[in-house]
C-alpha cells in the first residue's frame, strides 16, 4: 500500500509499500516434483519457470516438495534447514545439518530486507509454506554476501551468485511490539527497522478504513524507531536501509494530512522525502498538491513540473498541473483588473518618443514613469521623474492639510 488528494495512477486507494524491499506474491508457475538425488551438484542455473521472489527477478525460486497451511506473516521467526552453495562450481559453504551436532534447524526473519548478508534468503523463506522444499536461487551477489564476499564463517567469494536448498520446518509469528518507544534503545538496527515496518503497515491498514488520524499515530510510532540520536549513528550500509524503510512512512504521512487538509505539515513530509530522494515523483506532487491548495501558486508550478517530467503518462498529475495552470491564469486576470484604469493612456509625445509631458497636476498612481530608449533622451526621463515627484509631495501636502 502506499502514499491523498489526487493520487498518482499507481496510488489511487492505498497507500506506499514500495521504497522497501519486499517480496513478490508466490508466482502460479506450475509445480513440478524433483526428487532431492537429482538436485545438481555442479553448476547451477535457475529454470526458466523459476519463480519470481523479488520483483527484479535477482531471487527466484523452485518448489521442490509443496508445504501446507500460509506462508509466514512478515518478520516471523521462521525455523528452517539450508544447504548453502556457489552457483559457479555447485561447491557447498554452509549445511545446517552438518554444522549443528544435534541438527537443529536454524532462525531466519522472513521478509528481514536489513541485514547486509544473506537478504535474498531471508525474502524467499518470506514466501514458503510449512514442509515446502524450495531451491532459492540469489542471481545478484547484493542478496547473498555482496561485493566482498565473506572470509570468515561461512566462507563465501567475493561477488558470489549463491543457490539454497531450502526447508521449511515451522515459524512463530511476530509479537506486537509495546507502543512505547522507550524499549527502542536495546533494540537491534534491524529490529528497529522491522517495528518501524509493522507499524507503517498498521497505518496503512487504518488508512484504507479512512481513519487519518490514526494512522498518523501509528506512523509517527514508526518514525520514533529511527530518530534523530539513532540515525547519526549510521553510516554506509545501514543508513541507506533505515532511509529506504523513512520514506514511505513520510510519503504515508504526507497522503493521510492531504486528505486532512493539514497542507503545511503534508510540505514537510514531502520535503522529507526529497531529502532522500530529491527526484522522487510522489512526494514533487504532493507538495505541489499541498502548496496549490494554500495558494502558493509560484511554489506549486516547479514541483508539478517536476513530477509531470519524471511521470510523464500519470493522468493524476497532469490533472492538477492543469488545474494549477488555470487557477496561474485566474490570478493574472484579476491582477490586470485591479490594475485596470490606474494608467493613463499614452500621449502623443509618449507614443512618439518625444517631448516632456507635463505630468505635477495627476495623482502619484496615474504617473507613468517610462524608461528612455535609445533615441529618448535620458533629460526627458528625469523631467518625468522629478513630476512625479511633485505629484506625490502635493499630495501629501493636500492630505495634512485636511489632518
Amino acid at each position: 500500500m502506499d502514499e491523498p488528494v489526487a493520487q498518482t495512477n499507481a496510488e489511487q486507494q492505498e497507500p506506499s509499500n514500495e521504497e522497501t524491499a519486499s517480496p513478490s506474491p508466490q508466482a502460479k508457475a506450475p509445480i513440478k516434483e524433483v526428487k532431492e538425488e537429482d538436485l545438481p551438484s555442479t553448476s547451477i542455473a535457475p529454470p526458466e519457470d523459476a519463480i519470481v521472489v523479488t520483483d527484479d527477478r535477482s531471487v527466484l525460486k523452485r518448489i521442490i516438495v509443496e508445504g501446507h497451511g500460509n506462508p509466514p506473516p512478515l518478520f516471523s521467526r521462521c525455523l528452517v534447514h539450508y544447504v548453502g552453495r556457489l552457483q559457479r562450481d555447485g561447491s557447498i559453504f554452509m549445511d545446517t545439518r552438518t554444522e549443528s551436532q544435534s541438527q537443529q534447524p536454524v532462525k531466519v526473519v522472513s521478509g528481514r530486507h536489513s541485514s547486509a548478508k544473506e537478504t535474498g534468503l531471508w525474502l524467499a523463506v518470506a514466501t514458503m509454506r510449512v514442509g515446502e522444499k524450495a531451491i532459492v536461487f540469489i542471481q545478484d551477489p547484493k542478496y547473498g554476501y555482496g561485493a566482498a564476499g565473506n572470509f570468515s564463517f561461512p566462507a563465501v567469494p567475493p561477488s558470489s551468485s549463491l543457490t539454497y536448498e531450502v526447508e521449511m520446518v515451522g515459524f512463530e509469528e511476530p509479537q506486537q511490539p509495546d507502543e512505547s518507544a522507550d524499549d527502542a534503545s536495546g533494540l537491534l538496527f534491524e529490529e528497529r527497522l522491522e517495528r518501524a515496518e509493522q507499524r507503517r503497515v498498521q497505518g496503512n491498514q487504518l488508512f484504507t478504513e479512512g481513519r487519518y488520524q490514526e494512522a498518523l499515530s501509528k506512523y509517527a510510532v514508526a518514525l520514533s524507531y529511527m530518530d534523530e540520536d539513532f540515525m547519526i549513528q549510521l553510516e554506509g550500509f545501514y543508513e541507506d536501509k533505515a532511509k529506504q524503510v523513512k520514506l514511505p512512512i513520510h510519503l504515508n504521512m504526507a497522503m493521510c494530512q492531504l486528505r486532512s487538509k493539514d497542507f503545511q505539515t503534508a510540505i514537510y513530509n514531502c520535503s522529507e522525502v526529497l531529502k532522500i530522494e530529491p527526484g522522487n515523483a510522489k512526494a514533487l506532487f504532493r507538495r505541489g498538491t499541498a502548496r496549490h491548495a494554500l495558494g502558493q501558486t509560484e511554489l506549486a508550478l516547479p514541483d508539478l513540473q517536476a513530477a509531470a517530467e519524471k511521470s510523464p503518462k500519470d493522468a493524476a498529475i497532469a490533472r492538477e498541473l492543469a488545474a494549477l495552470h488555470n487557477t496561474l491564469r485566474q490570478e493574472r486576470k484579476a491582477t490586470a483588473s485591479l490594475f485596470k484604469g490606474r494608467l493613463p493612456p499614452p500621449t502623443q509625445n509618449q507614443q512618439q518618443g518625444r517631448g516632456v509631458e507635463d505630468r505635477s497636476n495627476l495623482p502619484p498612481e496615474q504617473v507613468a514613469i517610462r524608461v528612455p530608449s535609445s533615441r529618448g533622451s535620458i533629460w526627458s526621463w528625469i523631467s518625468r521623474v522629478f513630476g512625479w515627484l511633485q505629484g506625490l509631495l502635493r499630495l501629501g501636502q493636500r492630505q495634512a492639510g485636511r489632518s
